[in-house]
């Protein structure tokens, strides 16, 4: 679990990253439903066009709609999620600012703990086996379980903190949020991010943000509930809404990659 959930934020991190056409953006007033794309098929559009309905063979359901921001689209999407899974208890997107700052208060901490674990000595004996590894700021503690015992591990380094236990984890690489308890997950990433045509612009005008939600007793008895967003800031935002009836199945990739290229069609991001 712990390996998908690093790969999954990796693949985030990047794609965040990716350059993208030189077209001018343009605010939406209605979207561009393809009867099929990359493995979907549209079953129903609004008549005003501002939502359609896929599913793929597998009988996942994405809603494609355009959601306003009215000036603040964290709070938007906030909401959203609220709306998606009612009953979890869902920690606020943090600000690219946020996320700067606890990358920097991580890297200090690492910092501060490398030394402190530099200087600890190493019992020897038959107990469980603990290693620690401070260098210039990047901390790395990992403890082996004694028999019954969760392994631990808590790694530091600037802009990535991933602290684990057992099948516990809560990982943050490069702004994308992740944490895991067994077979549920939550992961989140909100960024500013430039929007089509602004390649060499100072001002990020655009918002790209991912919200998956996996595990059992999810609301209508999928097994994994997100969405994939880009726009505008100022809105209104492409927000692909997903209900798959299974979690890790054949295909999710598949799945995914489907929707995020809806997004960036419609988004201009």
């Amino acid at each position: 679990m712990k390996t998908l959930l690093i790969m999954t934020a990796c693949t985030l991190a990047l794609g965040a990253a990716a350059c993208t056409p030189n077209e001018r953006p343009v605010a939406r007033a209605a979207l561009d439903c393809p009867e099929k794309h990359e493995g979907l098929t549209r079953v129903s559009v609004a008549g005003d066009r501002k939502s359609c309905t896929y599913r793929s063979n597998r009988g996942d359901e994405v809603v494609l709609q355009l959601l306003p921001t009215q000036g603040d689209p964290r709070a938007a999407l906030q909401g959203l999620e609220a709306q998606l899974v009612p009953a979890s208890t869902t920690a606020p997107l943090a600000s690219p600012d946020e996320n700067a700052q606890a990358a920097s208060e991580d890297a200090r901490k690492a910092a501060e703990e490398a030394s402190a674990d530099a200087a600890a000595a190493v019992d020897a004996g038959d107990g469980p086996e603990e290693v620690h590894v401070g260098v210039g700021g990047i901390g790395v503690h990992v403890k082996e379980g004694a028999d019954g015992a969760q392994d631990k591990a808590d790694i530091r380094l600037p802009g990535i903190h991933i602290n684990a236990q057992g099948d516990r984890a809560d990982i943050n690489v490069a702004g994308v949020q992740i944490n895991a308890d067994g077979e549920d997950a939550t992961v989140r990433m909100f960024r500013n991010v430039r929007l089509k045509g602004e390649a060499f612009s100072r001002e990020k005008r655009g918002v790209r943000a991912t919200y998956v939600r996996t595990g059992e007793n999810l609301p209508g008895g999928a097994r994994t509930i997100g969405y994939e967003a880009g726009g505008p800031a100022t809105g209104p935002l492409t927000v692909a809404v997903i209900r798959a009836r299974e979690g890790e199945h054949d295909g999710g990739d598949d799945l995914f990659k489907a929707v995020q290229d809806l997004v960036r069609r419609n988004g201009g991001v």
